[in-house]
């Protein structure tokens, strides 16, 4: 978690301003917790780690750790004889209020973590249960998942206000993992008072507000406040005020879960969008997210792999592993008319959600055409060093193809072959005399307008009738993966990958000149490549993306295994247009480096 990731902060183009702005009536987002934590936490004078724990259904304990040298997703066996304290924050609350406190409870060398409940802080949103039981549950539950992880044989707790509740439930339910409990300012340990007691000590006007209120979750209003709502918890906490949990119901979920945003969108809704497109997949696999520098994550999907591990694995599998790398706009779940087929043979196969995409972190973005692409893969770099892959077989489509041709030329020797599926970013912009022909001018007029924002900002400028505008411009990609979805699953997906925080898409227009074409074209650095290295590009026959790219690389590199693959009947999404075709395809060029390496062996005996 220690390695170097430069973060680096969007300073420029009111594009980015007002990108950031269309997607939420709330001016925040997963970017401005994280920017807010970091100010929070910046006193802390001991060295200390955070992280995300990952538990079942594909959630996440953001976590911070004081004496531990790793904060580890996997069992851990502690040396030190004191036991670990584990904080827990109160309703509305969040790791970092701990800031006064961790320094000193951390000095004397005791495992110190301090965690954001599930449901609260950078902890995964999931949605929440209706029964009050069930909840009480949840969070025990996600607490114990967590302790399993981080492998914490015993544990002192300490809660406060509502992590006094969860602290003592869990005690209830798990008393061999704790050796003691610490709470402070418990809520939820006495029952309501009689109506007579209740009349002396609640004035009217507090019962009408509460009667009001009763409907919505505690903090909505804060939420309704939208760009005024920092004022309003200004506000409360000048005057002391304090928001107590109050009963939840079905309407009052909708109505809050509506309120902060513009767009009909969330984490939970792209989590749900990714389970129906993946549902029809027929083998094992697993999903998690797999932690990087800075606190960032990749959301990373698995095959022929028992754990998906965020520790260093050894592969005695003898095929090298095939690692997807989606496109622009795109997210992990479109190769899934591919995945069985190419993990049916046994090889280990991982398709993840690029940095500042999908369900992986979104960070702020580089401003830089060189930096946002070094971000990009530096990434892929840190999630290989975790999973402790040796060697890749990369394959990436659109922008994944030029990520992984980028790594390929920074790490060549983590690299087997690389598959370039209609790969973005290798041809230059041609000269004006070109283009005037190639481009119409109502194409370039529309440029012109939407220069100054991100590719993407119309979708969410749409606000609720996005999804509709999504499947006006882009009917297509209903009928590309029809035999698989009779229904919206398809453009659901790819409306919920698209309207959360622009980061991977503020990266990649920053990557970007005019009309689409890359800052830094790959194919003036193709001879760099180590000509060890094997590319196989596959095009589609009636793709509208430039097809020369395959045949000028086979040139530049005349001594070097290149193969060029046109596939008849397909467009730029080749492997969803011509799925079989493709997937063939692809099983035959991982084949025949198995084959290459055999006959090489065979030789040298």
């Amino acid at each position: 978690m220690d390695r170097a990731l430069q973060d680096c902060t969007v300073s420029r183009q009111r594009s980015s301003w007002i990108s950031s702005w269309l997607p939420s009536w709330c001016p925040s987002s997963p970017t401005h917790l994280k920017t807010a934590e970091d100010r929070i936490l910046h006193p802390l004078k001991l060295q200390f780690s955070r992280g995300h724990v990952p538990i079942s259904n594909g959630n996440y304990i953001w976590t911070l750790a004081f004496n531990e040298n790793h904060l580890s997703t996997q069992a851990s066996n502690y040396e030190d004889p004191q036991d670990p304290l584990v904080l827990l924050h109160g309703f509305g609350g969040g790791l970092g209020l701990w800031v006064k406190n961790l320094t000193a409870l951390a000095q004397t060398g005791r495992p110190v973590y301090a965690l954001d409940l599930l449901g609260f802080g950078r902890s995964s949103r999931p949605a929440a249960c209706v029964q009050a039981q069930e909840a009480e549950e949840w969070f025990v539950q996600s607490l114990e998942e967590w302790r399993e992880v981080l492998g914490l044989e015993v544990m002192i707790l300490l809660g406060h206000n509502l992590g006094g509740y969860v602290s003592a439930a869990y005690a209830l339910k798990y008393p061999h993992r704790v050796q003691q409990l610490i709470l402070v300012e418990p809520w939820g340990f006495t029952g309501r008072p009689d109506e007579e007691d209740l009349r002396c000590r609640i004035p009217l006007w507090i019962k009408a507000l509460g009667l009001v209120m009763n409907s919505f979750n505690p903090l909505a209003v804060l939420r309704l406040a939208g760009p005024l709502g920092n004022y309003t918890r200004r506000v409360e906490l000048c005057t002391g005020a304090e928001s107590k949990p109050g009963p939840q119901n079905v309407l009052s979920s909708w109505i809050s879960s509506w309120l902060p945003s513009w767009c009909p969108s969330s984490p939970t809704h792209l989590k749900t969008a990714e389970d129906r497109i993946l549902h029809p997949l027929k083998l094992q696999f697993s999903r998690g997210h797999v932690p990087i520098s800075n606190g960032n994550y990749i959301w990373t999907l698995a095959f022929n792999e028992n754990h998906l591990s965020t520790q260093a694995s050894n592969y005695e599998d003898p095929q090298d592993p095939l690692v997807l790398l989606h496109g622009f706009g795109g997210g992990l779940g479109l190769w899934v008319k591919n995945l069985t087929a190419l993990a049916q043979t046994g090889r280990p196969v991982y398709a993840l959600d690029l940095l500042g995409f999908g369900r992986s972190s979104r960070p702020a973005a580089c401003v830089q055409a060189q930096e946002a692409e070094e971000w990009f893969v530096q990434s892929l770099e840190e999630w290989r060093e975790v999973l402790g892959l040796e060697v890749m077989i990369l394959l990436g489509h659109n922008l994944g193809g030029y990520v992984s041709t980028a790594y390929a030329l920074k790490y060549p020797h983590r690299v087997q072959q690389l598959i370039l599926v209609e790969p973005w970013g290798f041809t230059g912009r041609p000269d004006e005399e070109d283009l005037r022909c190639r481009i119409p001018l109502w194409i370039k007029a529309l440029g012109l307008v939407m220069n100054p924002f991100n590719p993407l900002a119309v979708l969410r400028l749409a606000g609720p009738l996005g999804p509709l505008l999504l499947q006006a411009l882009r009917s297509d990609f209903k009928q590309k993966y029809w035999s698989v979805f009779k229904d919206d699953t398809v453009p659901d997906y790819l409306y919920h990958l698209n309207v959360q925080t622009p980061s991977g898409e503020t990266a990649f227009k920053n990557m970007t000149i005019p009309y689409g074409w890359a800052q830094r074209p790959m194919m003036q650095r193709m001879e760099m490549i180590d000509p060890s290295i094997r590319i196989s590009v596959i095009c589609g026959s009636r793709s509208c993306i430039d097809g020369q790219s395959g045949r000028a690389i086979q040139e530049m590199r005349s001594n070097s295994q290149t193969d060029l693959v046109v596939i008849t009947g397909a467009g730029h999404y080749v492997f969803a247009d011509q799925s079989e075709d493709f997937n063939q395809a692809v099983l035959k060029m991982c084949s025949n480096i198995r084959d290459g390496e055999k006959a090489k062996e065979d030789r040298k005996e």
